[in-house]
């Protein structure tokens, strides 16, 4: 790393040993140094792929393990939710089709870039944490945001596509490989059947926009076009793409039910048998505590005849 790396070391030199943010910044530099560590998944699981001149680190998608510097991505098709969690950062992420692939991305890497981007970001967070340190930062580069993918459902279609076309790439729809569904109501607006198509939409693709209010029961993420369509859509792309919640089979929430009612009666019986035992305690306890002192005493006294010199001649003569 260059310049901002430098700028680290004097900065860490200025800065008293108990500092916490000193502290962070040294852990950050030991970390960004080594072979590069790379991890390499598929959409389903980490992939154990051979790597030359690289650590492999054992990571799954969406990659989310703060100990890497480089991700790869070996799918057939890159969906609209893998662009965006790529896009989200903050390490590079790579796409390629096969696993074979792999090697030639690792070679291509320019480490000392990637580590320059992380340092950039973990400053920033740092600085964040501590803004009275002066923590040395580096502005991050604009880059221009890739233009949108866009599939477009539902009737007449064609002034909307000729509308998106001069702003986005038009796919065919709904797609996963699209970034947002567009669904274009008719005249009439939206019929009592629309109501399924644009779910499944909204489930395929994470982002959907329409162009008159949905019909009631939608997620409530789903965006309805006020004014210009092209800007509503880039407007879209700005969140990331929701993402479906599981289905829950019946059979499996009633038998978690009936598993949660008996643990429920369980704990119930001890803490009833333990408010029984405290109140039996409550009771017991002065009786206990009198007996204790009875026998004290008794002891005490015991101890006291035995020293007590003529004590058994004085007992005699009373006796008579």
């Amino acid at each position: 790393m260059g310049d901002l790396r430098n700028r680290c070391n004097a900065w860490l030199r200025s800065r008293p040993a108990d500092c916490p943010a000193r502290a962070e910044v040294e852990r950050t530099l030991k970390r960004l140094t080594g072979p590069l560590r790379v991890a390499v998944t598929s959409p389903v699981a980490a992939l154990e792929v051979p790597l030359s001149g690289a650590v492999r680190v054992r990571c799954a998608w969406p990659l989310t393990c703060p100990s890497i510097d480089v991700g790869i991505l070996v799918t057939p098709q890159v969906t609209g939710r893998m662009r965006a969690r790529i896009a989200a950062g903050p390490c590079p992420i790579y796409s390629c089709a096969t696993a074979a692939e792999v090697q030639a991305i690792v070679d291509a890497v320019d480490v000392r870039a990637v580590r320059e981007r992380l340092l950039a970001v973990q400053l920033a967070h740092v600085a964040r944490r501590f803004p009275q340190a002066g923590v040395p930062s580096s502005p991050r580069p604009l880059t221009a945001a890739p233009r949108p993918r866009v599939c477009v459902v539902g009737r007449n279609t064609a002034g909307v596509l000729e509308e998106l076309r001069r702003a986005c790439d038009v796919v065919e729809g709904p797609d996963k490989a699209a970034d947002v569904c567009v669904a274009v109501a008719g005249p009439a607006g939206w019929l009592p059947g629309d109501a399924e198509i644009l779910t499944q939409s909204f489930a395929a693709v994470g982002r959907l926009v329409v162009t008159a209010p949905p019909p009631p029961g939608l997620d409530p993420l789903v965006v309805t076009a006020r004014g210009e369509l092209s800007q509503t859509v880039l407007r879209a792309c700005r969140r990331p793409p929701a993402a479906p919640l599981p289905t829950v089979q019946a059979s499996h929430a009633s038998l978690a039910v009936r598993t949660l009612h008996p643990r429920r009666r369980v704990w119930q019986e001890q803490l009833l048998l333990s408010v029984v035992v405290a109140v039996g305690l409550s009771r017991v306890l002065p009786v206990l505590l009198a007996a204790a002192v009875a026998g004290a005493l008794f002891v005490l006294r015991r101890r006291a005849r035995r020293e007590l010199p003529g004590r058994a001649w004085v007992e005699n003569l009373v006796r008579g």
